[in-house]
């Protein structure tokens, strides 16, 4: 997992081919201006779905992983409690992975909680199981899903 401010978005462009084109279209499209939903950015290899609206904070905790994709949630207003857990400490699979969704749950609480706030950004790979909306309260943000 990394965390850090757009403005150092360079320092991670190397970490897979589609980062740079991924923060390009962070920096220069009207995020704020785009509809509730899925975009497509460049086919299935980066695509985007922006969530704009109330959260309330979950009864049960069921956190995800991936396999196919590495997400950068984004939070373009409000604020987000992150929950997180290295895939090392998950024990608690629910079901097998959905390949189709690209994604598998677990019942484990997260070890650490982690704010995230406008203009910073949160980079999830395979290893990091994640849980968003840990808190009751408004936000607008985007998550970027990146082909491994």
């Amino acid at each position: 997992m990394i965390i850090d401010t757009i403005a150092k978005n360079n320092l991670y462009t190397s970490l897979n081919r589609n980062f740079e084109e991924a923060f390009r279209y962070l920096l220069n499209t009207e995020i704020s201006e785009l509809s509730v939903g899925k975009h497509s950015i460049k086919n299935d290899e980066i695509f985007a779905i922006v969530f704009n609206g109330n959260v309330v904070m979950p009864e049960t905790i069921k956190m995800e992983s991936h396999q196919k994709y590495i997400d950068i949630h984004y939070i373009i207003k409000g604020e987000e409690i992150m929950g997180w857990s290295s895939i090392d400490n998950c024990t608690q699979k629910i079901g097998e992975f959905n390949i189709n969704d690209d994604y598998v749950l677990y019942d484990d609480q997260p070890t650490k909680k982690l704010k995230i706030v406008p203009n910073e950004f949160c980079i999830l790979f395979p290893s990091d199981v994640h849980i968003g909306g840990l808190f009751t309260g408004n936000i607008h943000k985007i998550v970027l899903k990146i082909a491994i």
